[in-house]
């Protein structure tokens, strides 16, 4: 039997070289973990000694599932707990627990848990300066330990119970899990669960013990949901493992990249099912927290309720408790049996006793479910009791009734009806008041999607709340009855209802024009608003309009997008080129008083953006033009100069008139007057295409006016900004208009970026706008840099298949070292200048020629897709994101200066027969 520790150890050292572990553009190898995980345990071992407990508190990033992994391997007994619970639940999860350390990513939140635990409490760091600062060290001394690993879940009081699972069940699922999954090294698989959820066990070991890689979601400001979405969209994931209402709410293109779905954490329904058959293989997984993640795994090709066959290493009873029998076969309680099987409840012997058995010398547990057993084959049907499972938590009805009830102050009843989960009561205050008060009591997925106020409560002989009389008074979910305190019109506007149900699932005054996730909403939230307006607009129209908004929401936007599409005078880019136009006038004044007669030295530049392939170039150019180069980054500033050497194959003595600085060094210089630079070179703009437009501001406009609010403390007299071709050949000024005529919000948000700053030339610094096609011109080393550019892979993919789609209009395209040299010129003439960089523009013939192939070997484009689709060629995801794109390249008018050349012939013989290059920025 191999031990966690033991089995992460040898993954890690099975697979040298191989890609681990992936998130946005960083990527560790088997080895780069395997030595990170080590200095990881370093650190642990200063507060932990083995066999003590490490509690994680963290989710969904790169750093936290390092930690995790870490943990795993010490030999420490990890337990995750959810980030986002509320303080009573951390509380009373941490008092059970009783760790030696805690863990957790955010500075605020350890405050927190240092007034509810004596345990010292780690704030972990960026893992670059994990990978910096601690020495390597071995794993921890393995004590033998019988406890893997810990996770939580509810029990019948509703007060979370600890499971401890043992060693013994790890290594056969493994096992069972890479052959039914096809796991395989170099196979990507989304890392999606909660880490306090016990499916994320399998996701990373399993994962690891295959020599596949997990791929992280990069989440930044974005949605857990939309993340997801932009993952497996732009990251290539291959296999994925989600709860059936998760999947249900992918967007469709997301949807489609997916070779492989794992449906687990609650019951397949016929819907989600069908809709996975068409893109996907299908799997259907089971298994309690209790029983090491995975009992049983179904390959399914139709709807028929199946959750396979036990994996290896299990056995199966069937529990009658009439007759208290158990039996091979037949329909009643399932008991599973096996070294698997957890080792109980962490100090709560009478709860143990009432779950675990021991049947034939082996460990066995009476899982409460209801199914039928018959020819090998598993059903479910139902629960035993009255547990439910909302987005993979077991969620307990009567547990959930006593703590409301106490937390509230008065008595509610909670049942499930019309497929929700409704809280009724007779004495309590409005639906948005006890709303509010739940979200401070209960974690989200035990909040109630419906409450109700009845004038009675209904019940049986017994005296309990008669929930079935209850399901009945509330009626179907059409003629629901609601609280009195919600007022309906008999003639609703489209604007009154959505406003409406969106403020009633927050629970609070939403502006119109607001995002739900920056009301407080999360991607629970986002579920529920789509479920709700479904009813009355149907599912379709709803995820159509979602899907419109990037799922994002905005109440004037939504409603915009039920109308056929966003309309120009109102919504979403209305609301924010308003916004923007009000701030002018301030904006100028903090402009002109930032600059207040400084003059910055001209021979001083500061550029961002510098880890990327058009800024990498640029500081490669500026160490050879200016004196001395400030670079604000957003990454590790002690890493940027030895990963641009080994780059650009410079020597450490090329970086000592360099400074790389962090944007808050940079804004705190900037307000302090430090600053003296007379140029700045702005490439720093993630190329987000995904993120909706209030995202782009949020982030990248928002970053602009910060190098610009620098750039004029420093009294720099020129600054370049490199804008997007797609933002449109014309110079005017911006307007609503003009920003809703753009087709996507990355290239609307450069348009509000070249507003702003008109504001810093009218203030004393002129504005260079360079706005570039699309830019190529990669070198050898810079393959990496094509991974996630669509019309460079359809030029690989037609090449493969030995035909092109048609396409419609040119594609403009410019060469780096054109960009480069623009930029840098440029800054060297006093007066601002506007203009589009296209080097040339590829029509169909040339597309053919640079790829090598016959002008007559041209395919419809929906044709195309199918032939590459069929050769199988390409990897779903990119054949979804070229779909998405459609046929019309649409040439660039205005000025702009053509010089016919072999840019993509170039580009595809240095890189087009080569696999695209995993990279770390």
């Amino acid at each position: 039997m191999l031990r966690m520790s033991e089995i992460i150890e040898q993954a890690l050292c099975r697979h040298p070289g191989l890609p681990a572990l992936t998130s946005g553009n960083v990527t560790y190898d088997y080895t780069d973990l395997h030595l990170l995980s080590q200095r990881v345990i370093a650190r642990l071992s200063r507060s932990a000694r083995p066999g003590q407990r490490a509690v994680i508190v963290g989710d969904h990033s790169l750093a936290s599932v390092v930690w995790a992994i870490a943990t795993l391997r010490s030999g420490l007994i990890y337990t995750p707990v959810h980030a986002l619970s509320p303080v009573d639940r951390l509380s009373q999860e941490i008092r059970c627990a009783k760790p030696a350390v805690v863990v957790c990513f955010d500075e605020e939140l350890a405050g927190t848990l240092r007034r509810l635990t004596d345990a010292e409490v780690i704030v972990a760091g960026p893992l670059e300066r994990i990978a910096a600062d601690a020495p390597v060290a071995p794993t921890l001394e393995d004590t033998r330990e019988p406890v893997a690993y810990s996770i939580f879940t509810s029990g019948s009081t509703g007060e979370p119970k600890l499971v401890d699972v043992g060693h013994r069940g790890l290594e056969p699922l493994c096992r069972a899990q890479t052959a039914a999954f096809g796991l395989r090294p170099g196979l990507r698989v989304l890392q999606f669960s909660s880490l306090a959820f016990d499916a994320s066990i399998s996701e990373l070991v399993a994962t690891l013990y295959a020599g596949a890689t997990i791929v992280v979601p990069d989440r930044t400001d974005r949605s857990w949901l939309g993340a997801v979405n932009e993952c497996l969209l732009a990251r290539q994931c291959d296999l994925a493992t989600l709860p059936p209402s998760v999947y249900a709410r992918l967007a469709p293109e997301a949807v489609r990249t997916l070779s492989t779905v794992v449906f687990a954490g609650e019951a397949l329904t016929e819907p989600e099912c069908e809709r996975a058959l068409k893109h996907a293989r299908v799997l259907n997984a089971y298994g309690p927290t209790e029983g090491t993640v995975c009992f049983s795994i179904a390959e399914v090709i139709e709807h028929v309720g199946d959750i396979g066959t036990p994996i290896e290493g299990y056995g199966l009873r069937i529990f009658d408790a009439e007759t208290g029998r158990y039996a091979d076969s037949g329909t009643g309680e399932l008991v599973i049996v096996g070294p698997g099987v957890a080792l109980g409840y962490h100090g709560d012997g009478e709860a143990t006793a009432s779950r675990f058995r021991t049947i034939d010398d082996a460990p066995a547990y009476h899982t409460g479910d209801l199914v039928s057993y018959a020819n090998g084959r598993l059903s479910y049907i139902g629960r035993t009791d009255d547990q439910i499972k909302r987005l993979g938590h077991r969620v307990n009805l009567t547990g959930l009734e006593t703590r409301f009830s106490q937390g509230l102050g008065f008595r509610v009843a909670v049942l499930v009806a019309g497929g929700r989960l409704v809280l009724a009561h007779v004495d309590g205050p409005g639906e948005a008041e006890i709303m509010a008060r739940l979200r401070r009591l209960a974690p989200m997925w035990e909040l109630p999607d419906l409450v109700v106020r009845l004038d009675a409560m209904p019940l049986t002989v017994g005296g309990k709340a008669d929930k079935n009389a209850i399901a009945c008074l509330i009626g179907d979910e059409h003629g629901r009855r609601l609280s009195p305190d919600v007022v309906t019109e008999p003639d609703v506007t489209d604007f009154d209802r959505v406003r409406g149900i969106a403020e009633e699932l927050l629970g609070q005054a939403l502006d119109p024009d607001a995002s739900v996730y920056d009301a407080g909403g999360g991607s629970l939230t986002l579920v529920s608003l789509q479920v709700r307006l479904g009813e009355y607009y149907g599912e379709e129209v709803v995820q159509t309009a979602l899907e419109a908004l990037d799922y994002d929401f905005t109440v004037n936007g939504f409603v915009a997008a039920l109308n056929g599409g966003r309309d120009p005078g109102s919504g979403t880019v209305a609301s924010v080129v308003r916004a923007a136009e009000k701030e002018l006038d301030a904006w100028h004044v903090a402009l002109v008083t930032r600059r207040a007669g400084a003059e910055g030295d001209r021979r001083r530049v500061l550029i961002t953006g510098a880890s990327g392939f058009v800024g990498g170039r640029v500081l490669d150019r500026a160490l050879d033009v200016f004196d001395h180069v400030y670079v604000a980054t957003t990454g590790v500033p002690e890493a940027l100069p030895a990963v641009h050497a080994k780059r650009w194959g410079r020597g450490s003595e090329d970086y000592r008139t360099v400074d790389v600085v962090t944007f808050e060094e940079l804004g705190r210089a900037a307000e302090n007057g430090e600053l003296d630079f007379g140029a700045v070179i702005h490439c720093g703009y993630e190329v987000n295409h995904l993120l909706p437009l209030e995202r782009q501001v949020a982030t990248n406009v928002a970053a602009t006016k910060q190098v610009a609010l620098a750039a004029s403390s420093a009294g720099a007299g020129k600054f370049a900004f490199l804008s997007a071709a797609s933002s449109g050949a014309l110079f005017d000024p911006v307007t609503v208009e003009r920003v809703a005529a753009v087709p996507e919000p990355y290239s609307q948000s450069k348009l509000l970026c070249e507003m702003y700053l008109d504001e810093l030339t009218r203030a004393g610094c002129a504005v260079d706008v360079h706005r570039m096609s699309l830019v190529y011109g990669h070198g050898p080393q810079e393959g990496g840099f094509l991974a996630n550019d669509k019309y460079f892979q359809l030029l690989r993919h037609s090449r493969k298949i030995g035909a092109l789609p048609r396409l419609v209009g040119g594609l403009p395209v410019c060469d780096v070292r054109t960009v480069v040299d623009r930029v840098v010129t440029g800054l060297a003439h006093p007066e601002p200048t506007k203009q589009i960089i296209v080097d040339d523009i590829y029509d169909l013939e040339r597309l053919a020629h640079a790829i090598g192939i016959g002008a007559a070997d041209v395919l419809e484009f929906d044709q195309w897709c199918e032939a590459v689709s069929a050769a199988g060629v390409s990897d779903p995801r990119w054949l979804a994101a070229i779909r998405a794109a459609g046929p019309n390249l649409g040439p660039i008018d205005g000025p702009h200066t053509l010089a016919k050349g072999s840019l993509l012939e170039e580009l595809m013989r240095v890189h087009g027969n080569g696999e695209h290059v995993l990279i770390r920025d």
